[in-house]
């Protein structure tokens, strides 16, 4: 009888969807999200055009304006360890309700102010919340996060609405009714439950930022976030003084400086139809070179393949191109300097 149970149940597992939601309401989720997501990106590179603009505006130095730089990355850095266990706990759609009006606000209040310190404690909020050179050319520095402020403001106000809890810790695979709270403010939008549903029961605890540190116990991990580390560092290195250099060395404008930094985006969008494939590539013919087969329903079973060492085929090239390229770009720099020294020298 215990058999004949366990049997049902597994059967019945079997059956049940991974998610009840429709094509188009996973489509209405994932826009949604990737709205929010792009935010941490466009917080910062809408940002950097304006350094030298607000240097002069606040009458600080340039080395006290990349200070907010700094701060921003940092608190960025360990924002995403609260907010990820936050979630688990309070549901994805407050967490994402909460965090977009805290960043919302910051944009406002940093649009209003004309001082360095409360730029720098503003930014900070930003970061914990979450190419643009035309808007400070055109319009001042603060619209930079008017912009902001009314982009993420409309992405808020489409989560309100739209945006249904997914945590599978409350709703499983949407059809568990969550508490209250969660629910959206029109009833039947969303809704995969029946009426006679009871409500998840919310269990409440405190976030543990330090339970994501978890991954760093296994070295393979530590080695390979370590690196990506690294490449970040000279990556936001060179976003956050770029405009400030070009700006000096070749006379730039606010909207000709904005334009440097489209290079990256256009690079960013290309390598992710690229590298992707590459790394598949590199999957698919280490494994059959050990005559291992490749099942893209099941999933390929990763006990005996070492996946990492696969994926170590196609990253040195890339890799040697990047410290290359940082180089040359540093080389060219400090030559066109020495060169503008000299001439300054013989007028």
């Amino acid at each position: 009888m215990t058999a004949e149970k366990a049997s049902n149940n597994e059967a019945t597992t079997a059956m049940e969807p991974y998610s009840v939601f429709t094509r188009p309401e996973k489509w209405c989720i994932i826009a949604m999200v990737s709205y929010a997501a792009w935010f941490s990106t466009l917080s910062s590179f809408i940002y950097y055009p304006a350094l030298p603009a607000l240097a002069i505006t606040l009458g600080v130095s340039i080395s006290d304006i990349n200070l907010t730089v700094t701060t921003y990355m940092a608190v960025a850095t360990i924002a995403p360890s609260l907010v990820g266990d936050a979630a688990d706990i309070l549901g994805r759609r407050m967490v994402y309700l909460i965090i977009l009006s805290v960043y919302c606000v910051a944009n406002l209040a940093i649009a209003l102010t004309q001082s360095y310190l409360a730029l720098l404690g503003l930014r900070v909020l930003q970061a914990l919340a979450i190419s643009g050179g035309g808007l400070t050319f055109a319009a001042g520095w603060p619209w930079i996060f008017w912009f902001l402020c009314i982009a993420s403001g409309s992405c808020l106000l489409s989560m309100v609405f739209f945006l249904p809890e997914t945590s599978r810790s409350i709703v499983g695979n949407g059809s568990i009714r969550p508490p209250k709270h969660l629910q959206l403010p029109v009833p039947l939008l969303m809704c995969h439950w029946k009426d006679n549903h009871v409500a998840a029961a919310f269990r409440w605890r405190v976030p543990n930022p330090l339970k994501s540190l978890a991954i760093l116990v296994r070295k393979d991990n530590a080695i390979v976030i370590l690196a990506c580390g690294f490449l970040y560092v000279v990556y936001t290195c060179i976003n956050a003084s770029l405009s400030t250099l070009f700006i000096s060395i070749y006379k730039l404008n606010q909207w000709e400086a904005g334009l440097i930094y489209l290079p990256f985006g256009l690079g960013g969008v290309t390598s992710t139809f690229i590298s992707g494939r590459l790394l598949d590539q590199a999957y698919r013919r280490s494994r059959l070179e050990q005559g291992l087969s490749i099942d893209k329903v099941v999933g390929d079973d990763l006990d005996n393949f070492h996946i990492e060492k696969a994926r170590l085929r196609v990253i040195w090239i890339p890799m040697a191109l990047t410290a290359c390229s940082v180089v040359a770009f540093g080389w060219v720099l400090n030559y066109h300097q020495v060169r503008l020294s000299l001439f300054e020298q013989n007028v």
